[in-house]
């Protein structure tokens, strides 16, 4: 009935209690129980009175239903005539498959029979490959190619430990719309999704040596490093945020943050932040 107009499925704005706005990080059970009654309750919307008519069900909403039931044989026996024959890549299947006004989905895959059997691995892209960011004015663009701001953290800081310190700052960040992509070890993305999974802006997360991105950039770096990653040139600011015992690139007899005049360690930084946001 959705589909064909007739009615919309909606939730009623979520007004959540007071008490709760102010401390949602200690009330985090609290709020993902008022969160869960919350979706219990779907309120319905007549949109089209028509569904009385039964000439209007028998011409719009059965046609409707004709052509989802076709759909769905369509996808079920192409299917099954893959699982008899998994020579062709799934993913190739599926791509074509979910064309929709002649544009194909970008492929992605997760190590089907047929990619295996040609050698091929999983692959997932982050972003979307061929889409071209526009900007009027882009954000945080460096005064120089490479400025960049140090920050240095205590050797015994494990990843949680340390995204435990910078969850309020790294939202600050991305929500402030200055900076839209995260650097860090394939390992600790899932630990990066859990610290900002209610932020509403974009954002992203390469790892440290792909490619530059079109952004002012975060680099965190993990305790277990032995070295200084080497980064691409970039024409937007970065923060690298990296264990204080990391030598120096070009100086291995120095720490990695001591050639430079603006390093800070991390109390000072993550305080900075809350000072400017509170202003």
């Amino acid at each position: 009935m959705q589909r064909t107009g007739l009615i919309e499925l909606v939730f009623a704005a979520p007004e959540l209690p007071e008490n709760l706005r102010k401390n949602e990080e200690e009330n985090a059970q609290a709020v993902h129980d008022w969160f869960a009654q919350y979706y219990n309750k779907v309120h319905i919307r007549h949109c089209n009175d028509s569904h009385h008519s039964e000439e209007y069900w028998n011409t719009f909403v059965d046609k409707a239903r004709q052509e989802e039931l076709a759909k769905r044989r369509a996808a079920f026996t192409l299917l099954k005539t893959w699982i008899l024959d998994p020579r062709t890549p799934l993913c190739q299947i599926l791509r074509k498959f979910y064309i929709y006004q002649h544009h194909a989905p970008e492929i992605t895959c997760g190590g089907c029979p047929g990619c295996r059997a040609q050698g091929k691995g999983a692959f997932s892209p982050t972003v979307g490959a061929d889409v071209e960011i526009i900007r009027a004015t882009p954000k945080k663009r460096a005064r120089f190619a490479g400025a960049v701001r140090k920050v240095y953290y205590t050797d015994e800081l494990e990843m949680r430990a340390l995204l435990s310190e910078l969850r309020v700052p790294l939202r600050q960040l991305i929500g402030s719309g200055d900076y839209e992509t995260i650097r860090a070890d394939k390992a600790d993305f899932r630990h990066l999704e859990r610290a900002l999974d209610s932020i509403s802006r974009f954002w992203c997360v390469q790892k440290l040596a792909a490619p530059t991105s079109d952004s002012a950039e975060i680099v965190i770096v993990s305790n277990t490093a032995t070295a200084l990653p080497d980064l691409p040139a970039s024409r937007y600011e970065r923060i690298i945020i990296a264990p204080q015992h990391l030598a120096d690139p070009q100086h291995p007899y120095r720490k990695w943050w001591e050639s430079a005049g603006n390093a800070q360690p991390l109390d000072t930084f993550i305080r900075q932040l809350q000072h400017v946001n509170h202003q």
